[in-house]
């Protein structure tokens, strides 16, 4: 998520290439490109803002999930980095329909949590 925060933050940065005469000459007045460019940076803070949320909610849910159950926090942490349902199983010797259901389970969680707070619309 913090590449996509980053891509985002450099598109709102760069703006189209402007003639410096053509600046010179609009000083104090607003011209088309120049609102183009502000409704941009708004709709990518907006994307910015709300890829921030998830993260923050997820974040939140695996730090608590390492407190509270070790288990499906590996199970999480292995799926995160890309394990197979069935490499996670041989790594902590449970049941692959198990580590299935466990993980779906929390991914039902999470997005409980979005739809609560207002990340997932129904």
């Amino acid at each position: 998520m913090d590449s996509i925060i980053e891509g985002l933050e450099l598109r709102k940065e760069t703006e189209k290439s402007k003639d410096v005469n053509s600046f010179i000459r609009s000083k104090n007045k607003v011209n088309k490109n120049t609102e183009e460019q502000v409704l941009r940076n708004i709709n990518i803070d907006e994307k910015i803002d709300e890829y921030k949320k998830w993260q923050n909610l997820i974040k939140n849910e695996i730090e608590e999930l390492r407190i509270k159950d070790n288990e499906l926090y590996k199970i999480v942490i292995f799926k995160i980095t890309g394990y197979s349902f069935e490499k996670i199983k041989s790594e902590l010797y449970l049941g692959e329909r198990t580590v299935i259901n466990m993980y779906n389970n929390f991914i039902i969680q999470i997005s409980l949590l979005a739809v609560k707070d207002g990340l997932i619309h129904i």
